[in-house]
Parts: structure tokens; sequence; C-alpha cells
């Protein structure tokens, strides 16, 4: 079976409208914000697992949003108008995971009985607290954690989409055509070895 470049159905993650969705993750943090008081060694089981399963529901709400902008920009790389609500997405965002920092911050800076106790009780999510727990040697103040997300949003990851704006609009010559990177990348599992060394030649040399 030969694969024939095509486009995503992306029906189930795509929003009906951005900026109602932007709207209803802007509420969700502003909920999770409104909780940041309870975060002492006093708080309990029942107030620690609520914010986490809320956590947990922004998460998916975030990731869906990110995902169809994701895609849809891998998809077609010289839409500008995909890579501009991309960026967009991704700048919002960024400062959405600085809002909600304390939480991290909070729970590495726990003494470690009361941070067991409370992986302890938290079932499932008992992996997401122990990495949060391992990274506190490599933690930051909050005042340079935001910077770093700022960053990272501005420079590397800004660096990236150019160079895969730049790298999606080669031309290869293969076999008297010019096609694009990704046609050709999909011939690296044509069912003949002949035409996979051919591409990989024309993608390497």
């Amino acid at each position: 079976m030969i694969y024939k470049l095509g486009s995503w159905d992306l029906t189930e993650i795509k929003p009906e409208n951005i900026e109602k969705s932007i709207e209803k993750v802007e509420s969700h943090v502003k909920e999770l914000e409104s909780k940041r008081k309870q975060f002492t060694e006093k708080i309990t089981e029942k107030e620690f697992m609520y914010f986490l399963k809320s956590l947990e529901k922004l998460a998916t709400e975030i990731s869906k949003l990110y995902a169809y902008f994701g895609l849809k920009f891998s998809e077609n790389t010289s839409d500008h108008k995909i890579s501009a609500r991309r960026s967009m997405i991704e700048q919002y965002l960024a400062k959405v995971s600085n809002r909600l920092l304390f939480f991290s911050l909070w729970f590495k800076d726990l003494p470690e009985e009361k941070a067991k106790e409370l992986i302890m009780a938290s079932g499932d999510y008992h992996y997401f607290l122990e990495t949060i727990r391992k990274t506190k040697p490599y933690t930051l103040n909050e005042p340079e954690e935001k910077i770093l997300t700022i960053k990272n949003v501005t420079g590397p990851n800004a660096l990236v989409n150019v160079y895969d704006i730049l790298v999606s609009q080669l031309g290869f010559s293969f076999k008297g055509k010019i096609i694009t990177q990704n046609e050709l990348r999909k011939l690296f599992y044509d069912p003949d070895p002949k035409i996979r060394r051919k591409a990989y030649e024309t993608y390497l040399l």
C-alpha cells in the first residue's frame, strides 16, 4: 500500500470558535488562580484533589486548542493566518503557564512528609507529582521561572518555527519533477527499494 499525502481530519479537536475557546480557558484559569490561598501545609486532601482534577481538565482543553493549530501549521507552513494564530496561542498559553506556576513551586517546597502524604492520596496523579518533586534541584525562583517560560516562546520555539517554514518551501528534483520535502520524505517508505535509496540520496546529498 502506497501512502498518499493528504490532510488530517481534525473535526474532533477543531474549536467551534477560537475566541470562545480562549474565554473558556481563561475562565478555568481564573478559577484555579482563586485557589492559591489554599496552598499551605494545612491543605486538605479534598482541596488538593479538586485542584488536580481541575488542572487536568484545563490541560485537556489547552491540548486540543494547541494541537489543532499545531497540526494545521504542519499541514501548510506557508499559511500565514494559521502561523499567526499558532503564535498567538503559544504566547497566550505561556502566560497561562506562568499564572499557574505557583502550584508546582509550592509542591516542590513542601516538607517531604506532607508531599508523600498528598502523593499517596493522589491515585493516578502520583507520577505527575513525583516528577514535579524530582525537578526541585533545577528550579529557580518564580520571577526567573516566568522569564524562562516567555523566553522559550520568543527564543528557541520561534527559531524552530522559522526553520520549519523555510524548509517546507524547499524543492527537490526527483525523477524530473520538483517535489516538496514532505513528498520526498514519504518516499523513504516506498515498497520499491530503488526508490527509497534514490529518495534518501536526493534528501541527504
